[in-house]
């Protein structure tokens, strides 16, 4: 499968940065972590360590998945106490404010929306379309992008994008050119239904004994399946 990404100006192709693999973009605090070599076995039978999150291989699928718009200049938020300004030092517009006041979604964020422009469109094949959300687990980030959809087998052209995020109450100071904006992940489209099945004890022992044979990386070594995005 191949994903192309489509400027939206002559300047973006030539000033921003298009979107890459997310595994590039692996934290520094994720990396960071240690694994405890002092582990216990605790009264489930389980191992008891510090670092666990490293180990949980679907955290790190979150983390690498799809692909990364990073930002190409740096932001400066300041809260003035009657509202909220914004600068950044060059390249295509990257944030805009919008005028109204956004509807009041939580208390944990200024209730002023802010619109990353997106100047780089996915387009893919006939059939798919692409999730574009907060860098998944990436809640050390000062902001929080909304999530959408875009059918970009036919959707991927036009102007700059706006695409909705709010900022952290309380934060004020420099977003650095490089952070992380929103995350691309491609998916087919699809017809599903859903319904439920009973509960099957040789199957459910089966798949037990899967993942208690092994003390670690029990998911990764029995059902885990390698995926790419280069």
């Amino acid at each position: 499968m191949n994903i192309e990404f489509v400027p939206a100006s002559q300047m973006a192709e030539f000033v921003v940065p298009e979107p890459k693999s997310a595994k590039i973009y692996i934290p520094e605090w994720y990396k960071d972590i240690k694994v405890s070599k002092d582990m216990k076995i605790n009264p489930n039978g389980e191992l008891s360590f510090d670092g666990r999150i490293k180990k949980c291989v679907p955290f790190l699928d979150g983390l690498t998945s799809g692909y990364i718009q990073e930002s190409w200049t740096d932001i400066f938020i300041e809260n003035t106490g009657d509202g909220i300004r914004l600068g950044n030092s060059t390249g295509p517009e990257i944030v805009k404010i919008r005028q109204e006041v956004s509807p009041k979604i939580s208390d944990a964020y200024y209730p002023v929306e802010f619109l990353w422009q997106i100047q780089w469109f996915p387009k893919l094949p006939k059939g798919w379309s692409a999730i574009i959300t907060h860098p998944l687990n990436r809640i050390d980030l000062p902001f929080s992008s909304l999530s959408g959809i875009f059918d970009s087998d036919v959707f991927y052209h036009g102007g700059p994008g706006n695409y909705p995020f709010y900022i952290h109450k309380g934060f004020s100071g420099l977003i650095p050119a490089g952070t992380p904006m929103y995350q691309i992940i491609p998916f087919k489209r699809e017809r599903w239904k859903s319904s439920k099945i009973a509960f099957k004890v040789d199957d459910f022992r089966k798949r037990e004994q899967k993942i208690r044979k092994h003390m670690l990386d029990a998911y990764r070594k029995e059902f885990w399946q390698k995926k790419t995005y280069d």
